[in-house]
Protein backbone atom coordinates (compact mmCIF):
# COMPACT_ATOMS: atom_id res chain seq x y z
CA UNK A 1 0.00 0.00 0.00
CA UNK A 2 1.53 3.36 -1.23
CA UNK A 3 1.67 6.15 1.41
CA UNK A 4 -1.17 8.09 -0.42
CA UNK A 5 -3.35 4.84 -0.14
CA UNK A 6 -2.15 4.40 3.55
CA UNK A 7 -3.26 8.40 4.27
CA UNK A 8 -6.50 8.37 2.34
CA UNK A 9 -7.69 4.95 4.66
CA UNK A 10 -6.49 6.65 7.60
CA UNK A 11 -8.53 9.59 6.70
CA UNK A 12 -11.61 7.17 6.18
CA UNK A 13 -11.66 5.97 8.99
CA UNK A 14 -11.39 9.36 11.12
CA UNK A 15 -14.48 10.05 8.84
CA UNK A 16 -16.10 6.86 9.85
CA UNK A 17 -15.28 7.39 13.91
CA UNK A 18 -16.41 11.03 13.82
CA UNK A 19 -19.93 9.50 11.67
CA UNK A 20 -19.80 7.38 14.51
CA UNK A 21 -19.91 10.14 17.20
CA UNK A 22 -22.15 12.36 15.43
CA UNK A 23 -24.73 9.54 14.94
CA UNK A 24 -24.29 8.40 18.28
CA UNK A 25 -24.80 11.84 20.27
CA UNK A 26 -27.58 12.42 18.07
CA UNK A 27 -29.61 9.66 18.98
CA UNK A 28 -28.29 10.33 22.97
CA UNK A 29 -29.79 13.55 22.60
CA UNK A 30 -33.11 12.32 21.55
CA UNK A 31 -33.31 9.75 23.78
CA UNK A 32 -32.67 12.52 26.52
CA UNK A 33 -34.95 14.59 25.01
CA UNK A 34 -37.80 12.46 25.49
CA UNK A 35 -36.79 10.75 29.29
CA UNK A 36 -39.63 11.45 31.08
CA UNK A 37 -39.55 13.52 34.26
CA UNK A 38 -41.57 12.90 37.18
CA UNK A 39 -45.22 13.77 38.28
CA UNK A 40 -45.36 16.55 40.37
CA UNK A 41 -46.85 16.13 44.25
CA UNK A 42 -48.98 18.95 44.74
CA UNK A 43 -48.78 18.93 48.01
CA UNK A 44 -45.31 19.92 47.80
CA UNK A 45 -46.63 23.87 46.76
CA UNK A 46 -48.32 24.09 50.76
CA UNK A 47 -46.77 26.36 53.17
CA UNK A 48 -48.10 27.91 56.53
CA UNK A 49 -49.03 30.93 54.41
CA UNK A 50 -51.07 28.65 51.72
CA UNK A 51 -55.04 29.16 52.70
CA UNK A 52 -56.53 27.20 49.60
CA UNK A 53 -55.32 24.65 47.37
CA UNK A 54 -56.66 22.47 44.66
CA UNK A 55 -54.99 20.19 42.33
CA UNK A 56 -56.67 17.92 39.43
CA UNK A 57 -54.42 14.61 38.21
CA UNK A 58 -55.97 13.46 35.08
CA UNK A 59 -54.74 10.00 33.66
CA UNK A 60 -55.89 8.14 30.98
CA UNK A 61 -56.01 4.69 32.79
CA UNK A 62 -59.46 6.44 34.52
CA UNK A 63 -62.22 5.13 32.82
CA UNK A 64 -63.76 8.79 32.93
CA UNK A 65 -60.80 10.44 31.82
CA UNK A 66 -60.68 8.15 28.89
CA UNK A 67 -64.06 8.37 27.74
CA UNK A 68 -63.55 12.61 27.87
CA UNK A 69 -60.69 12.40 26.71
CA UNK A 70 -61.87 11.25 23.33
CA UNK A 71 -65.10 12.95 23.32
CA UNK A 72 -63.21 16.12 23.16
CA UNK A 73 -61.23 14.42 20.46
CA UNK A 74 -63.97 13.69 18.36
CA UNK A 75 -65.38 17.58 19.21
CA UNK A 76 -62.07 18.59 17.43
CA UNK A 77 -62.83 16.15 14.68
CA UNK A 78 -65.90 17.13 13.80
CA UNK A 79 -65.28 21.17 13.80
CA UNK A 80 -62.13 20.27 11.40
CA UNK A 81 -64.72 18.45 8.87
CA UNK A 82 -66.70 21.64 9.17
CA UNK A 83 -63.77 23.00 7.27
CA UNK A 84 -63.43 21.59 3.85
CA UNK A 85 -59.94 22.57 2.74
CA UNK A 86 -57.97 19.73 2.97
CA UNK A 87 -58.57 16.36 1.37
CA UNK A 88 -60.06 13.58 3.05
CA UNK A 89 -56.85 11.28 3.34
CA UNK A 90 -54.76 14.10 5.15
CA UNK A 91 -57.69 14.78 7.58
CA UNK A 92 -57.55 11.52 8.78
CA UNK A 93 -53.46 11.63 9.34
CA UNK A 94 -53.83 14.47 11.18
CA UNK A 95 -56.72 13.34 13.21
CA UNK A 96 -54.32 10.58 13.92
CA UNK A 97 -51.52 12.39 14.73
CA UNK A 98 -52.92 14.82 17.02
CA UNK A 99 -54.89 11.95 18.98
CA UNK A 100 -51.27 10.56 19.63
CA UNK A 101 -49.65 14.19 20.77
CA UNK A 102 -52.71 14.36 23.06
CA UNK A 103 -52.23 11.58 24.23
CA UNK A 104 -48.91 12.50 25.21
CA UNK A 105 -50.11 15.01 27.92
CA UNK A 106 -51.32 11.92 30.35
CA UNK A 107 -51.00 11.85 32.77
CA UNK A 108 -51.11 15.62 33.94
CA UNK A 109 -51.68 17.48 37.16
CA UNK A 110 -52.72 20.80 37.23
CA UNK A 111 -52.78 22.87 40.39
CA UNK A 112 -54.06 26.42 41.75
CA UNK A 113 -53.26 27.56 45.26
CA UNK A 114 -53.61 30.90 47.16
CA UNK A 115 -51.39 32.26 49.37
CA UNK A 116 -51.12 35.01 51.96
CA UNK A 117 -48.78 37.62 50.79
CA UNK A 118 -46.86 39.76 53.42
CA UNK A 119 -48.75 42.75 52.94
CA UNK A 120 -52.46 41.17 53.08
CA UNK A 121 -52.65 40.27 49.75
CA UNK A 122 -54.03 37.08 48.43
CA UNK A 123 -51.28 35.63 45.53
CA UNK A 124 -52.64 33.11 43.24
CA UNK A 125 -50.46 30.27 41.82
CA UNK A 126 -50.63 28.03 38.78
CA UNK A 127 -49.21 25.17 38.33
CA UNK A 128 -49.27 22.19 35.25
CA UNK A 129 -46.92 19.05 35.44
CA UNK A 130 -46.65 17.00 32.21
CA UNK A 131 -43.69 14.21 33.07
CA UNK A 132 -44.13 12.90 29.37
CA UNK A 133 -42.55 16.27 28.38
CA UNK A 134 -39.67 15.73 30.43
CA UNK A 135 -36.37 17.60 29.12
CA UNK A 136 -38.37 18.89 26.49
CA UNK A 137 -39.43 21.51 28.79
CA UNK A 138 -36.41 21.91 30.08
CA UNK A 139 -34.88 22.68 26.77
CA UNK A 140 -37.89 25.38 26.05
CA UNK A 141 -36.57 26.41 29.34
CA UNK A 142 -33.03 27.29 28.13
CA UNK A 143 -34.19 28.88 24.73
CA UNK A 144 -36.30 30.73 26.77
CA UNK A 145 -33.28 31.80 29.11
CA UNK A 146 -31.45 32.98 25.62
CA UNK A 147 -34.28 35.02 24.35
CA UNK A 148 -34.83 36.88 28.23
CA UNK A 149 -31.39 38.40 27.84
CA UNK A 150 -31.78 39.34 24.79
CA UNK A 151 -35.38 40.95 25.28
CA UNK A 152 -34.96 44.00 28.48
CA UNK A 153 -38.81 43.64 28.64
CA UNK A 154 -38.33 40.32 30.37
CA UNK A 155 -36.74 40.91 33.34
CA UNK A 156 -34.93 37.22 34.41
CA UNK A 157 -33.89 36.44 38.35
CA UNK A 158 -32.10 33.57 39.35
CA UNK A 159 -33.06 32.03 42.92
CA UNK A 160 -31.77 28.80 44.19
CA UNK A 161 -30.66 27.82 40.80
CA UNK A 162 -34.27 28.76 38.80
CA UNK A 163 -34.65 30.98 36.41
CA UNK A 164 -37.65 33.35 37.16
CA UNK A 165 -39.13 35.71 34.70
CA UNK A 166 -41.10 38.66 35.70
CA UNK A 167 -43.65 39.46 32.87
CA UNK A 168 -43.26 43.58 32.14
CA UNK A 169 -46.52 45.60 33.68
CA UNK A 170 -48.35 43.00 34.88
CA UNK A 171 -45.71 42.10 37.45
CA UNK A 172 -46.76 38.19 37.21
CA UNK A 173 -44.01 35.71 36.98
CA UNK A 174 -43.45 32.32 36.12
CA UNK A 175 -40.66 29.47 35.44
CA UNK A 176 -40.13 26.30 34.04
CA UNK A 177 -38.66 23.21 35.50
CA UNK A 178 -38.69 19.59 34.97
CA UNK A 179 -41.69 19.29 37.43
CA UNK A 180 -43.57 21.67 34.91
CA UNK A 181 -44.95 25.21 34.62
CA UNK A 182 -45.32 27.84 37.31
CA UNK A 183 -47.34 31.18 37.13
CA UNK A 184 -47.56 33.92 40.25
CA UNK A 185 -48.88 36.54 40.81
CA UNK A 186 -45.89 38.34 41.28
CA UNK A 187 -42.05 37.66 42.09
CA UNK A 188 -42.30 37.15 45.98
CA UNK A 189 -45.00 34.02 45.33
CA UNK A 190 -42.46 32.39 42.49
CA UNK A 191 -39.72 32.84 45.19
CA UNK A 192 -42.32 30.28 47.82
CA UNK A 193 -43.13 27.91 45.27
CA UNK A 194 -39.40 27.75 44.04
CA UNK A 195 -38.34 27.09 48.01
CA UNK A 196 -41.41 24.76 48.58
CA UNK A 197 -40.45 22.87 45.44
CA UNK A 198 -36.95 22.74 47.14
CA UNK A 199 -37.82 21.34 50.71
CA UNK A 200 -40.14 18.40 49.66
CA UNK A 201 -42.00 17.90 52.30
CA UNK A 202 -45.72 17.31 50.66
CA UNK A 203 -48.44 18.68 52.88
CA UNK A 204 -46.13 19.09 56.60
CA UNK A 205 -46.00 22.57 55.72
CA UNK A 206 -49.42 23.22 54.94
CA UNK A 207 -51.70 24.86 57.81
CA UNK A 208 -53.03 22.82 59.99
CA UNK A 209 -56.99 23.17 59.35
CA UNK A 210 -56.20 23.20 55.56
CA UNK A 211 -54.18 20.23 55.72
CA UNK A 212 -57.09 18.53 57.96
CA UNK A 213 -59.36 19.44 55.11
CA UNK A 214 -56.93 17.81 52.16
CA UNK A 215 -56.97 15.26 54.15
CA UNK A 216 -60.66 14.25 54.62
CA UNK A 217 -60.67 14.48 51.03
CA UNK A 218 -60.99 10.89 48.90
CA UNK A 219 -57.12 10.46 47.63
CA UNK A 220 -58.44 8.52 44.60
CA UNK A 221 -60.66 11.84 43.47
CA UNK A 222 -59.36 13.37 40.39
CA UNK A 223 -60.37 16.93 41.58
CA UNK A 224 -59.80 17.65 45.23
CA UNK A 225 -58.93 21.09 47.12
CA UNK A 226 -59.53 22.85 49.87
CA UNK A 227 -59.86 26.40 51.77
CA UNK A 228 -59.80 27.87 54.98
CA UNK A 229 -61.08 31.76 55.34
CA UNK A 230 -58.03 33.58 56.41
CA UNK A 231 -57.64 37.25 54.84
CA UNK A 232 -61.11 36.75 53.38
CA UNK A 233 -59.74 34.10 51.41
CA UNK A 234 -63.25 32.12 51.18
CA UNK A 235 -65.46 35.29 50.38
CA UNK A 236 -63.09 35.96 47.77
CA UNK A 237 -63.05 32.72 45.71
CA UNK A 238 -67.10 32.55 45.66
CA UNK A 239 -66.60 36.24 44.50
CA UNK A 240 -64.79 35.09 41.64
CA UNK A 241 -66.80 32.06 41.20
CA UNK A 242 -70.13 34.33 41.15
CA UNK A 243 -68.65 37.08 39.45
CA UNK A 244 -69.90 39.49 41.51
CA UNK A 245 -71.86 40.23 44.89
CA UNK A 246 -74.72 37.96 45.14
CA UNK A 247 -77.39 40.50 46.78
CA UNK A 248 -78.64 38.69 50.51
CA UNK A 249 -76.10 36.51 50.83
CA UNK A 250 -72.97 37.15 53.26
CA UNK A 251 -70.18 35.47 52.09
CA UNK A 252 -67.65 36.51 55.18
CA UNK A 253 -69.90 34.29 57.18
CA UNK A 254 -68.13 30.96 55.12
CA UNK A 255 -65.37 29.33 57.15
CA UNK A 256 -64.00 27.12 54.95
CA UNK A 257 -64.66 25.36 51.42
CA UNK A 258 -63.95 22.24 49.83
CA UNK A 259 -64.60 20.59 46.31
CA UNK A 260 -64.12 16.59 45.35
CA UNK A 261 -64.60 15.90 41.60
CA UNK A 262 -64.26 14.15 38.43
CA UNK A 263 -65.12 12.91 35.17
CA UNK A 264 -67.91 10.23 34.99
CA UNK A 265 -67.18 6.81 32.70
CA UNK A 266 -70.72 8.56 30.43
CA UNK A 267 -67.87 11.57 30.11
CA UNK A 268 -69.75 13.88 32.11
CA UNK A 269 -68.42 15.76 35.15
CA UNK A 270 -69.33 16.07 38.74
CA UNK A 271 -68.20 17.66 42.07
CA UNK A 272 -69.71 18.52 45.40
CA UNK A 273 -68.63 21.56 46.70
CA UNK A 274 -68.80 22.04 50.58
CA UNK A 275 -69.49 25.38 52.13
CA UNK A 276 -69.01 25.49 55.92
CA UNK A 277 -70.23 28.17 57.98
CA UNK A 278 -70.29 29.27 61.65
CA UNK A 279 -74.29 29.98 61.22
CA UNK A 280 -75.45 26.44 61.32
CA UNK A 281 -78.89 28.34 59.47
CA UNK A 282 -76.87 29.75 56.98
CA UNK A 283 -76.75 27.23 54.32
CA UNK A 284 -80.39 26.86 54.80
CA UNK A 285 -80.77 30.78 53.98
CA UNK A 286 -78.25 30.74 51.35
CA UNK A 287 -78.38 27.36 49.24
CA UNK A 288 -80.68 28.28 46.43
CA UNK A 289 -79.41 32.25 45.90
CA UNK A 290 -75.56 30.38 45.93
CA UNK A 291 -76.73 27.80 43.70
CA UNK A 292 -78.45 30.26 41.04
CA UNK A 293 -75.66 32.57 40.82
CA UNK A 294 -72.67 29.57 40.16
CA UNK A 295 -75.09 27.98 37.61
CA UNK A 296 -75.66 31.66 35.79
CA UNK A 297 -71.75 32.45 36.05
CA UNK A 298 -70.04 28.89 35.34
CA UNK A 299 -72.69 27.78 32.62
CA UNK A 300 -73.35 24.58 34.39
CA UNK A 301 -76.14 22.97 36.49
CA UNK A 302 -75.38 23.53 40.09
CA UNK A 303 -78.08 22.11 42.68
CA UNK A 304 -77.99 21.96 46.23
CA UNK A 305 -78.30 18.47 47.54
CA UNK A 306 -79.75 19.08 50.76
CA UNK A 307 -80.90 23.05 50.77
CA UNK A 308 -81.29 22.43 54.91
CA UNK A 309 -77.95 20.68 55.94
CA UNK A 310 -75.31 21.36 57.82
CA UNK A 311 -72.56 22.24 55.82
CA UNK A 312 -74.30 23.15 52.75
CA UNK A 313 -73.17 20.99 50.02
CA UNK A 314 -74.05 21.86 46.13
CA UNK A 315 -73.79 19.24 43.69
CA UNK A 316 -72.32 20.68 40.36
CA UNK A 317 -72.54 18.81 37.02
CA UNK A 318 -71.53 19.46 33.31
CA UNK A 319 -73.65 16.04 31.00
CA UNK A 320 -71.67 16.80 28.07
CA UNK A 321 -68.03 18.80 28.37
CA UNK A 322 -67.46 17.71 24.77
CA UNK A 323 -69.72 19.88 23.40
CA UNK A 324 -68.73 23.47 25.43
CA UNK A 325 -65.35 22.55 23.71
CA UNK A 326 -66.67 21.84 20.15
CA UNK A 327 -68.74 25.17 20.42
CA UNK A 328 -65.38 26.81 21.70
CA UNK A 329 -63.47 25.23 18.73
CA UNK A 330 -66.01 26.04 16.65
CA UNK A 331 -65.82 29.87 17.12
CA UNK A 332 -61.78 29.61 17.03
CA UNK A 333 -61.72 27.84 13.74
CA UNK A 334 -65.30 28.56 11.69
CA UNK A 335 -64.85 32.17 11.73
CA UNK A 336 -61.40 32.49 10.30
CA UNK A 337 -62.28 30.24 8.08
CA UNK A 338 -65.29 32.13 6.38
CA UNK A 339 -63.62 35.06 6.78
CA UNK A 340 -60.62 33.68 4.76
CA UNK A 341 -63.26 32.05 1.65
CA UNK A 342 -64.34 35.77 1.49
Amino acid sequence: MTRTSQVLAGCAVGCGILLLAVVGSCIGFVAWLKRPGELLEPGLLLDQATVAHAEWTLRLEDPGTEEAFRAVLEALNQTRQTIPILPDSIQRWSQQSDEREMRLLFPLVATWSLRRGASGTLDQLFGASVPSLGNRIRMADWFLGFAAGRDGDLQQIEHLGEQIYVLPKTGAAFFIRRDGVFVTTDVERARNTVEALERRTPGEAAPEELRRLLDGLPTTAALRGAAVNEAGSCAAILGWLTGEPVEGIDLSAVRALAIVGGFTPSAGFEATLTVQSDDPRWGAGNADRLAAALAARLGVEVTPVDATADPLVLRIAVDDPASAVRRRLDLLLTRPASRARQ
